[in-house]
């Protein structure tokens, strides 16, 4: 049940992050239907969604690992200085789980973003 709990928070991280991007499209593009302004998305940052997926698979296998081979943890708590409070494991790994997809896509977007101009710009320059 946790594993899915988990999966769910990181889709939606993830979706939030996607639909923040898809609304920057449509403003650029406010004459085409949500369906286009979507497909705009998908044909330009597709490899985005699938790289957060392996992140999102990369933290539902750590959290596998650490449940399987350190059982002693989930029993902890997690102080977080910042909120001055301490939270048990499950709750912190929740809290992860939505953090790391919604940053792993929005990392994942920046940095290719960035790759694409740098690729354009070296294209440009040659031609």
């Amino acid at each position: 049940m946790d594993y899915l709990v988990i999966f769910v928070l990181q889709l939606i991280g993830i979706s939030l992050n996607v639909l923040q991007i898809v609304l920057v499209i449509d403003k650029q593009l406010p004459d085409d239907t949500l369906e286009e302004v979507f497909l705009k998305f998908w044909k330009s940052d597709r490899i985005t969604v699938f790289i957060s997926l392996v992140i999102m698979l990369l933290h539902l296998v750590t959290h596998g690992v650490i449940d399987h081979y350190w059982p002693a943890v989930s029993e902890v708590s997690f102080h977080i200085p910042v909120l001055d409070i301490s939270v048990p494991y499950i709750i912190a790994s929740f809290l992860s789980a939505f953090f790391i997809g919604y940053f792993g896509q929005w990392l994942m977007y920046k940095l290719l973003g960035k790759i694409k101009d740098v690729i354009g710009n070296k294209i440009d320059s040659k031609q």
